[in-house]
């Protein structure tokens, strides 16, 4: 039997194989090493942190409401300091990173059942 995909697993997947839109190409360059996004980019208070931009000239609103020490809990599951990504965060994450209906209500879904799954055991 297959073992469960963890949510962390699939936002770095996200993350990993993102293309950007012209606006985003702008505020979001590729760096000569590395990823274009990171994990902290998830995060309020991080300076680059992800903007969902519909103009150019606007502020965008921002894709994480926690802060950086607590968005980088999403990936730990192996101790108790694991923080479950807010639904509201990952509907802003799914639009920043163009997901599809189908593809961002599994996120949703699968971030509502490994915090229910986790409260049940």
């Amino acid at each position: 039997m297959k073992q469960i995909e963890l949510l962390g697993d699939d936002l770095s997947y996200i993350f990993d194989n993102f293309r950007p839109n012209p606006i985003q190409v702008k505020k979001y360059p590729k760096p000569k090493r590395g990823k274009r996004l990171t994990h902290t980019m998830m995060s309020k208070d991080h300076p680059k942190a992800l903007r969902l931009y519909l103009r150019e000239d606007e502020a965008g609103e921002l894709v994480g409401s926690l802060k950086k020490s607590s968005a980088e809990r999403f990936w730990q599951y192996h101790d108790s300091t694991h923080v479950f990504a807010p639904v509201a965060d990952l509907i802003r994450l799914g639009v920043f990173c163009h997901l599809d209906f189908y593809h961002g209500i599994a996120l949703r879904l699968k971030g509502l059942w490994e915090k229910f799954y986790c409260s049940a055991h």
